[in-house]
């Protein structure tokens, strides 16, 4: 009896050793279980805001996409008014000239003259930006030969004051 006394004491040892192993596995499992828990949560929100960017940038990609369309079409729509301007149509036939209808083409260069009233004259700058607005900028006048001749002692030339007394002033 002693034996079998002995014998299920030890395997009542073992037994409790193996529990306890067990246990303690039971526990590391539990851990490594909450752990990818939150690490599937943590992939969960990173992919949520992943989508969200991605979202985002189609939403932009659209806008500049038709910005750059809407673009392209302003741009050919002044090309063509371009042509329309320099190259009119006559009865179906381009007649290109060097210079914009209504502007005086003078050696390599074409001028417009503004003879403004003066209260519709501008400012220098107002000038500027309304010239630049016409792919075009002020008057200026390196030779004689520039010089577009008037009878009017003030005129609004290309949005720049000009003086008929071989004075040339800026205002």
């Amino acid at each position: 009896m002693t034996n079998l006394k002995n014998k299920l004491y030890s395997d009542f040892n073992a037994l409790t050793l193996n529990f306890t192993s067990c246990k303690n596995k039971s526990l590391e499992f539990d851990i490594q279980v909450q752990n990818l828990t939150q690490q599937q949560n943590n992939l969960m929100a990173e992919n949520s805001q992943v989508k969200e960017i991605n979202h985002d940038l189609q939403t932009e990609m659209k806008t500049l996409t038709e910005e750059i369309k809407t673009c392209k079409e302003q741009k050919l729509s002044q090309a063509l008014q371009i042509i329309d301007e320099y190259c009119p149509k006559v009865e179906q036939v381009r007649n290109c000239r060097s210079c914009q209808n209504g502007w005086i083409h003078s050696q390599s260069s074409c001028y417009v003259v503004h003879n403004a009233e003066r209260w519709n004259q501008k400012t220098w700058e107002e000038a500027r930006e309304n010239c630049s607005g016409k792919s075009s900028d002020l008057t200026v006048v390196g030779s004689e030969e520039e010089k577009v001749k008037t009878e009017v002692e003030t005129v609004y030339m290309n949005y720049t004051y000009i003086f008929n007394s071989n004075c040339w002033l800026w205002k």
